[in-house]
């Protein structure tokens, strides 16, 4: 993306654009990385969820403007077309990413509060008492 945004060097603020969404996706995939290994919290998780959307939404964009590009002037430049066809398909696929991390989330986060403490498990005791009485 971002060397067809130098290619398009035409204009400035579209050059701009390619080389800050490539060193945004740059830092998705690296503080994507960190948080599906090692910080698997409820708050990360969400950070990552919202981060992957507007993802998402950026490359819509970019694609949209590449093909405005490409439809305003009478040139067809494949790297116009280029920067078109790859943001479409990084859109699909942070869409794609986004809608998994909501749909296994509590996979991703790991913490299910019934299966650690038990339905009816006093907490601090660890035994089962009537589901009636109330946990103190």
């Amino acid at each position: 993306l971002a060397i067809s945004s130098f290619a398009l060097s035409g204009n400035a603020a579209y050059v701009f654009l390619g080389v800050l969404i490539t060193f945004l996706a740059i830092a998705l995939s690296i503080f994507g990385t960190l948080i599906l290994r090692k910080h698997r919290t409820t708050w990360h998780h969400g950070l990552l969820v919202g981060v992957s959307f507007m993802m998402s939404m950026a490359m819509l964009m970019s694609a949209i403007f590449a093909g405005t590009r490409t439809k305003c002037e009478d040139t067809k430049d494949s790297a116009q077309a280029a920067v078109c066809a790859f943001s479409i398909f990084l859109f699909f696929f942070y869409l794609i990413f986004f809608i998994l991390l909501l749909k296994w989330q509590d996979d991703i986060i790991g913490v299910d509060i019934d299966a650690e403490i038990g339905e009816g498990q006093n907490i601090e005791s660890g035994t089962e008492e009537d589901t009636d009485l109330k946990m103190v």
